[in-house]
């Protein structure tokens, strides 16, 4: 018979049940409170935050990067990098536009405030594109003031459409012409002994000579001279004409600039005063100060001039990513299809056109009957040569309803860029656009003497002379050469002969523009490579004229990749997060790292060949022709 007190559970035991239950509530609760948080902050960040615009104000756009036609990479890698303070690294040119064309109209909008010390380049088109919408807003009567602490050449560009030109005292203008210096890995390559065979067609497709030459070839050296200099007159005469000065004046400024710059006893700044480059130099608070005049802050005189963000102001009007909005109505549609980036096998990140991802927005835009016409924005220096086919085609898919297809080319549309261009009803260029490059090259990398070196040897057999001919450790066969060229060969007698039939030439005169040769916008119309010149606008408006479409019926729809939850999360909160994070990174962030990065990526493209962008049979239509 058991006594009372074994009856009884231990007070130890029963202390131990009680702190347990104690803390299993606690977690309970705090994993009902931590559900809580988590859904309130989904919630806010898919609420649409109201963003109002101050009436009298200032918009102030301030680049960041590079202009681009697309932003690259996925929506929830740049929310993270935001987040963690990386500056971001591009701007969408159309966001650039379309809020200096919706400010045009919009009584709020007193003046627009251009801060250019984040711009990097993207194009001289693009810049163009950007400041002809400045042009285009002052003509409304409104100012456009503009500052830079130290105006680089593609700031300067932008800069010099504005009404008012203002740099820091020690600042200035840093002019210096377009260049093109590619890496020359031949030397080095050698020394590991490693074989670059490359074959290619096309006496100019010299894309690749960077891996098997220390030096420019005389082709190479003949074409760059002849787009550079085109570009380069384009950008003095745009600069000048905006600045009402002599286009040359940009060309005796650099030839001189050594006697000159010892005159202005070494500033930058004082130089370009004197050369009527700038209004005046200014002190950050005193431009501060010149903004406070046009458009002061009478709630708090203090804190600045009353003004509003171009990403807040585009949230604002409910357009961040389509030029218009959508009409219920079908009557006048013309859908707008981006190709930006390198051309790819498969689904790519926007910011990279993929043969998978990127077909599937132009085979939404062919299975929607209330699209009238197509625009394909091409931005692509090209790629693998599959991939390249697999976008033409759904171009061609379209084409074929009967419905236009007009291709508006940003500032490079070349070799593969080309490729899925040239089945449009017509092209149209930019005067600064790089295209051309019609031509094809294969790479087959072997690397059996840098084995040998290190005491590796390859040694078997196969069943016949194919099997294992092409592999990377052992060498080339002439057989295998040979099989390499002749297919090379024939995918550029494929390209000439679709260039030939879809721009009118014989196949004598397409091999004559082709051979793999790189042509500004307007060399490229004079060979019959391009239609018309001008910009998206002038695409679109006579994409609706082949269409039929009324100006006031146009609608312009973008079709874009549509975000899965997790992104548009994401980017919410990567817009609550961006100006916090953007300014901190400003005070903390140095350049020398950033020179390095540059320097590293450099050495990155410059080898990027040996990776054929994916081709499964190793071909490439690329055109490896950055201006710098």
């Amino acid at each position: 018979m058991a006594t009372e007190s074994s009856a009884r559970p231990n007070p130890l035991v029963r202390a131990l049940k009680f702190v347990w239950g104690l803390l299993d509530g606690v977690r309970r609760v705090v994993h009902l409170v931590l559900m809580l948080v988590v859904l309130a902050l989904i919630i806010a960040a898919l609420t649409p935050r109201p963003v109002e615009v101050p009436s009298g104000a200032a918009l102030v756009l301030d680049p960041t990067g590079r202009l681009v036609e697309e932003l690259s990479g996925d929506p929830i890698d740049r929310a993270i990098a935001q987040a963690r303070g990386d500056v971001l690294s591009e701007t969408r040119v159309r966001d650039l536009v379309h809020s200096l064309e919706a400010a045009r109209d919009d009584d709020r909008i007193e003046v627009v405030v251009l801060r250019l010390d984040r711009l990097s380049g993207g194009g001289l088109s693009k810049l163009q594109q950007f400041a002809a919408a400045i042009d285009a807003f002052r003509a409304s009567g409104k100012r456009v003031i503009a500052y830079g602490e130290m105006l680089t050449q593609a700031q300067y560009y932008v800069a010099a459409h504005a009404d008012e030109v203002y740099t820091h005292p020690f600042g200035g203008v840093y002019v210096e012409g377009l260049s093109y210096f590619p890496l020359y890995f031949g030397d080095a390559l050698e020394r590991l002994r490693v074989d670059v065979n490359v074959f290619g067609e096309g006496r100019y497709k010299t894309a690749f000579e960077p891996l098997y030459r220390s030096d420019m070839s005389p082709e190479d050296r003949e074409m760059a001279e002849a787009f550079l200099g085109s570009l380069w007159s384009d950008w003095k005469e745009g600069a000048a004409a905006a600045r009402g000065l002599d286009a040359e004046v940009f060309e005796r400024h650099i030839e001189g600039l050594v006697s000159a710059l010892g005159e202005a006893e070494g500033s930058f700044a004082r130089l370009a005063l004197e050369r009527g480059f700038v209004d005046g130099t200014l002190h950050r608070d005193e431009f501060r100060d010149r903004m406070r005049e046009l458009v002061p802050n009478d709630a708090d005189p203090d804190k600045g001039f009353r003004g509003i963000g171009f990403r807040h102001y585009l949230a604002a009007l409910g357009q961040k990513s389509t030029r218009t909005p959508k009409a219920a109505a079908d009557a006048g549609r013309v859908a707008v299809v981006v190709a930006a980036g390198e051309i790819l096998p498969g689904q790519q990140p926007p910011g990279t056109i993929g043969a998978d991802s990127t077909a599937e927005l132009i085979r939404r835009a062919t299975d929607d009957e209330g699209i009238r016409a197509l625009v394909l924005r091409v931005d692509s220096p090209g790629g693998s040569a599959y991939a390249s086919e697999i976008v033409r085609r759904e171009v061609e898919r379209f084409h074929d309803t009967g419905r236009p297809v007009i291709v508006s080319m940003g500032s490079v549309a070349a070799s593969g860029g080309y490729w899925i261009s040239m089945n449009a009803d017509q092209i149209w260029a930019s005067p600064t656009t790089i295209t051309g490059s019609i031509g094809v090259l294969g790479i087959m990398p072997t690397v059996q003497r840098s084995l040998e070196r290190i005491g590796i040897a390859s040694d078997g057999l196969g069943t016949t002379w194919l099997a294992g001919a092409v592999r990377p450790d052992r060498e080339l066969g002439e057989d295998a050469r040979d099989l390499l060229r002749l297919s090379i060969a024939g995918i550029y007698s494929s390209f000439v002969e679709q260039v030939a039939e879809s721009r009118g030439m014989s196949l004598e005169e397409a091999d004559a523009a082709a051979q793999g040769r790189v042509y500004s916008g307007r060399e490229a119309r004079e060979r019959g490579l391009v239609d018309e010149l001008g910009d998206l606008d002038d695409a679109i408006s006579a994409a609706a004229g082949f269409a039929g479409i009324d100006d006031d019926a146009l609608v312009v729809e973008y079709i874009e990749r549509e975000l899965t939850f997790m992104q548009r999360v994401a980017l919410q909160f990567a817009n609550a997060s961006g100006p916090v994070a953007t300014l901190a990174h400003r005070w903390l962030a140095g350049h020398r790292s950033e020179r390095i990065e540059a320097l590293l990526e450099r050495v990155n493209s410059g080898l990027k060949p040996f990776e054929a962008f994916g081709d499964p049979r190793g071909l490439v239509l690329h055109c490896f022709c950055e201006v710098e």
